[in-house]
């Protein structure tokens, strides 16, 4: 015998029915509910929505709404206990506060099981959060109609346990526990929304959104999935650079993570810097946002060991650095295709005779220049820019210790230029190695130190795919 049943006053068992459940709800419920917290310390007793069978005594759906205090209770019951579900109603508005609106009353044949199963699963499949199902009360058929109906949205069944009095039909107070019991289709809908974070990371993105779409069919509580679809859109927009779709797909998905009901979860994600670094420039139309993306993704395609599309990223963004190092010294009309070399800060025949010499320097003489570009590269853009920034050159890192001149910065630019144009997708025959690739890469972020832009490469770590995980949204 407990110490609550020990302490119970002597005119308990006198008591009507009704004045024996108000007792118990003012004075023995609240101790019953903190021994069954101290006692399972380890579970969540909390919840969006709560459905509860009831019989002839409410008490058993009393207990769980007082634990859980869902913001939705759905009581199903029989017609011909509805006076106990008012009396219901009366101690949740009175003790829990609940609005009349949260408390619904849901009305089940007694003779007919399919009638619980149809309402629960109405009730579970309509519903978003966590869904906690109590099979407690009522008919045996009750339980076993909600159970079903649990097991196969996914949502968890419990209900409440303890040293069972017979002659009274109740359980010994202070025995009572919460039962946890086992949905073999939680594990099932776990599993389809792993694999679709799985298909996530690897960036097979259309996969992704067919099985994040499938999980969302299966999870009440589908918040990463309201996240993860309009993400994979946006990330392959980004990757296949289709410029025409991503302004588009950007702003559906900045629609989902301004929810307020995300933020939480949102903030402990890389998902909202995200989001907003690519909203400055959704368009990609300035070098600097192109530079961080393509070094972005090229990363990514390293990760998946497709070497030889990281490494001409890579190329393509040392290809932009340099134009825009000419650009901001001769301003934005300064085009690499049909150059005006009045437009940068030297006289131009100076900058021709300087450039001519040091093509001697370090071209065959067979391939010496003899003028200046009509049409400007990787290679001769930026031996003008070597020639324009001098100071360039002595902020290269200790690793490019033997890189001192104009002439020795050249050549290291051309060495790391071989090893694109050796690639079969450029000029060559050969296939690129990682560390051809950890070469380009480098060379990438050297060349923005030099010029002092490493800004650029904090911005390329907020281009990354963000990560993704089960429990992201709790």
């Amino acid at each position: 015998m407990s110490d609550l049943e020990n302490n119970l006053p002597s005119f308990w068992k006198s008591l009507s029915s009704e004045k024996r459940d108000k007792h118990y709800y003012q004075h023995i419920l609240p101790q019953v509910i903190e021994r069954i917290r101290d006692n399972q310390p380890d579970r969540d007793f909390s919840c969006d929505v709560l459905i509860s069978s009831m019989g002839f005594s409410p008490t058993t759906t009393g207990l769980m709404t007082t634990l859980y205090q869902p913001r939705h209770l759905y009581v199903l019951t029989t017609a011909d206990a509805e006076d106990h579900y008012n009396q219901l109603c009366r101690y949740l508005t009175d003790a829990l506060g609940m609005s009349h609106s949260q408390i619904n009353l849901v009305k089940v044949s007694d003779s007919d099981p399919a009638s619980t199963y149809d309402e629960a699963f109405q009730r579970i499949k309509e519903k978003t959060g966590e869904v906690i199902v109590d099979m407690t009360g009522g008919k045996k058929f009750m339980g076993a109609s909600l159970a079903q109906a649990a097991y196969e949205n996914g949502a968890q069944v419990v209900y409440i346990d303890g040293k069972f009095i017979p002659e009274e039909r109740r359980l010994t107070f202070g025995t009572e526990s919460i039962c946890f019991l086992v949905n073999p289709s939680r594990e099932r809908f776990r599993q389809k929304r792993e694999d679709a974070i799985n298909a996530y990371h690897r960036r097979h993105f259309g996969r992704a959104i067919d099985l994040f779409q499938e999980s969302l069919d299966c999870h009440a509580d589908h918040h990463l999935e309201e996240v993860a679809i309009p993400l994979c859109k946006v990330y392959r927009a980004l990757g296949d650079f289709d410029l025409e779709s991503l302004p588009k797909v950007l702003e559906d998905f900045g629609k989902v993570v301004e929810r307020p009901y995300l933020q939480s979860g949102l903030e402990k994600s890389e998902v909202l810097t995200f989001y907003r670094t690519l909203q400055k420039d959704p368009a990609l139309e300035s070098n600097e946002t192109r530079i961080a993306v393509f070094m972005a993704l090229a990363e990514g395609y390293a990760v998946q060991e497709r070497i030889e599309f990281a490494t001409l990223l890579c190329y393509r963004a040392l290809e932009l650095v340099v134009e825009m190092g000419l650009v901001r010294l001769a301003g934005p009309d300064f085009k690499m295709r049909n150059p005006d070399y009045t437009l940068l800060p030297m006289e131009k025949t100076v900058l021709e005779k300087k450039y001519i010499q040091l093509s001697r320097e370090v071209d065959k003489k067979e391939q010496c220049e003899d003028r200046l570009p009509l049409r400007l590269g990787l290679l001769n853009g930026f031996a003008l820019l070597c020639l324009l920034k001098e100071e360039m050159v002595r902020n290269y890192p200790p690793e490019l210790k033997n890189v001192k001149s104009a002439s020795q910065a050249f050549g290291w630019l051309k060495d790391i230029a071989k090893i694109r144009n050796d690639s079969i997708l450029a000029h060559g025959t050969k296939r690129l190695e990682k560390n051809d690739y950890r070469k380009i890469r480098g060379a990438v972020w050297i060349q923005c130190q030099a010029q002092d832009w490493s800004l650029i490469q904090q911005e390329s770590k907020k281009f990354a795919l963000p990560k993704l995980a089960v429990d992201l949204f709790g």
